[in-house]
């Protein structure tokens, strides 16, 4: 704030100063510069699609880290707990980032779930504990695929901060979809049955 002080007044004793040369308008421009960069200027306001992205990938990646959340604490084997716990992590950076962008831009962003997305948690958080693992796998997976088919149709970002963490997203996505079909197929430790048709039951 002093450094900003200084600078007004270098400009005012600039301005008044007579006659105004190139010299004195070169300086004021600096000046003028100096006092710009010592201002915290507001972020400009998000266009509507990028609102409309960011309060609608936020009930996805805080639904994730609810049912993770639950999978740590509940899985019945331990690599469920461990790939939910790392789960739990990313979905809340994510969150995180959403929640960052959303306070420089001014977006409404809510914390709280819709009705929608709290009864996933909801039913997966009553399940025993003897079919929890395979419920949260397909859950999560459920989940993620649409998110990325979203991601995917989403309309154009113009926020180049946001469109990067949109591409990071998917990639991780992607990423977290083949790891969960690792631990279901090394499910078989938890000794839970699942019907002939799965993908994973003939391992």
């Amino acid at each position: 704030m002093k450094e900003s002080i200084t600078t007004l007044a270098i400009i005012a004793l600039l301005v008044s100063a007579q006659p105004v040369g190139a010299e004195s308008i070169s300086a004021i421009a600096v000046a003028a510069q100096t006092l710009r960069g010592n201002i915290a200027w507001p972020e400009p306001p998000a266009c509507d699609s990028d609102a409309r992205f960011v309060a609608q990938n936020s009930q996805n990646t805080i639904t994730q880290a609810k049912l993770s959340e639950i999978a740590a604490r509940k899985g019945k084997s331990k690599e469920v707990r461990e790939f939910a716990s790392r789960m739990l992590e990313q979905s809340n950076m994510d969150t995180g980032f959403l929640q960052t962008f959303a306070d420089a831009k001014d977006v409404d962003m809510s914390v709280t779930l819709d009705p929608a997305h709290q009864w996933r948690v909801t039913r997966i958080s009553k399940l025993p504990k003897d079919i929890f693992n395979v419920a949260y796998l397909a859950q999560l997976n459920e989940d993620q695929l649409e998110e990325l088919g979203a991601l995917d149709s989403a309309p154009q970002i113009l926020d180049p901060t946001l469109k990067a963490w949109a591409e990071q997203r998917k990639a991780t996505l992607a990423h977290a979809i083949v790891a969960a079909g690792w631990v279901g197929v090394r499910r078989h430790a938890d000794r839970v049955h699942v019907a002939s048709n799965h993908p994973h039951t003939n391992m």
